[in-house]
């Protein structure tokens, strides 16, 4: 017995050392994870500090050894909104140009990278799967080689110092990756769900907008939002394409306040910080799309005679006693799939059984 106890004792001693050891082994791993998280906060956040810092600089005293500015001021914030500076006689010109730019990418972008994806994975053409693999072969190629290219192309067209020849090479670019990430998240969705649809007597543009888009709202949020940053902070294909001021960006314009030999450091700072927030917002957007859950499929139900809305199927439930079953179990069918997957026609409703047709 003595010997037992002894035994327990020591594997006792040898369990609390080792919780000990695995205790010390968490609390130093975790300071060492707030440590690194600690640095790589201030290195991410230090650059935004200092434009902050000598956007609020007096004219003339921009480059201090100060913290914080003695004097702040918000001069240059004023001469931003006011376009107070002779460099920014047209900045909000400037700054639509670059919105409008940014939106017309996203949207064709959108456009042709859905209609593809849609083309090669739902309506399955032939050697479909050549025109994505070409697509995204045409990023090997980089931009900066394509860039003189395209300046000669637009001379020719006739679009040079037009913002449509920025939105052309840009949608270029973003196309095929767009092709890519909707195409792959686009095999997610079952493709029943668009047999039914077709079955129903939907054409290939309704099953394109009533089914299919809706179902690829996250993928269509996170490429437009990769279009419009592309679009939104892009340099080298605007300052090529784009040379008088009315027609320029506001990246394209930041670069003017270097061309003299006493930039105005704080006006640069604080136009680059009013032109910070459609970047920020366009990365805000994402959050607005609900993604599903996995395990859930849509299903189509219908809301009185069209084609239909496509909702989240209910849980399934025992009919009630007394009343026929519907028809889609009667079938053999399951409550989760479409109706029209056991009774041809339009998006109907769930009935009950006829005595003449049995649907």
């Amino acid at each position: 017995m003595s010997t037992l106890a002894a035994d327990a004792r020591l594997a006792s001693r040898a369990e609390s050392r080792a919780h000990s050891v695995a205790r010390r082994r968490r609390y130093w791993s975790s300071l060492g994870t707030a440590a690194l998280s600690a640095v790589i906060v201030v290195w991410t956040l230090a650059p935004l500090y200092n434009m902050v810092l000598i956007s609020l600089e007096p004219e003339g005293d921009v480059f201090t050894d100060h913290i914080w500015p003695r004097v702040p001021s918000v001069e240059s914030f004023w001469g931003v909104l006011t376009q107070g500076h002779w460099y920014l006689e047209h900045f909000w010109r400037q700054f639509g140009n670059s919105l409008y730019i940014g939106l017309m990418v996203t949207f064709f972008a959108l456009l042709f990278g859905s209609l593809t994806s849609f083309s090669i994975g739902r309506m399955r053409i032939r050697h479909g799967w050549l025109v994505s693999n070409a697509a995204l072969l045409t990023y090997v190629i980089p931009a900066s080689f394509l860039a003189i290219p395209f300046y000669r192309i637009m001379q020719n067209y006739g679009l040079a110092n037009n913002p449509w020849s920025v939105i052309a090479a840009l949608v270029a670019f973003a196309t095929p990756y767009a092709i890519f990430v909707l195409q792959e998240y686009g095999r997610s969705i079952p493709i029943e769900v668009d047999e039914s649809a077709r079955i129903d007597g939907a054409s290939p543009p309704q099953v394109y907008l009533r089914i299919y888009l809706p179902l690829m709202a996250p993928a269509l949020v996170a490429v437009g939002t990769y279009a419009l940053l592309l679009a939104w902070n892009e340099y080298l294909y605007q300052f090529l394409l784009l040379s008088s001021k009315s027609s320029m960006t506001v990246p394209v314009a930041l670069a003017q306040f270097l061309s003299s030999d006493q930039s105005p450091w704080n006006y640069m700072m604080a136009t680059a910080i009013i032109y910070l927030p459609g970047g920020l917002r366009a990365l805000d957007g994402q959050r607005a799309v609900p993604v599903p859950r996995a395990g859930r499929e849509p299903a189509l139900q219908a809301d009185g005679g069209q084609h239909g809305r496509l909702r989240w199927p209910r849980r399934e439930r025992a009919d009630v006693p007394g009343r026929p079953a519907s028809s889609c179990v009667a079938a053999g069918g399951s409550r989760r799939s479409s109706p029209s997957s056991c009774c041809p026609g339009r998006f109907r409703q769930f009935r009950p059984l006829s005595p003449s047709t049995g649907c």
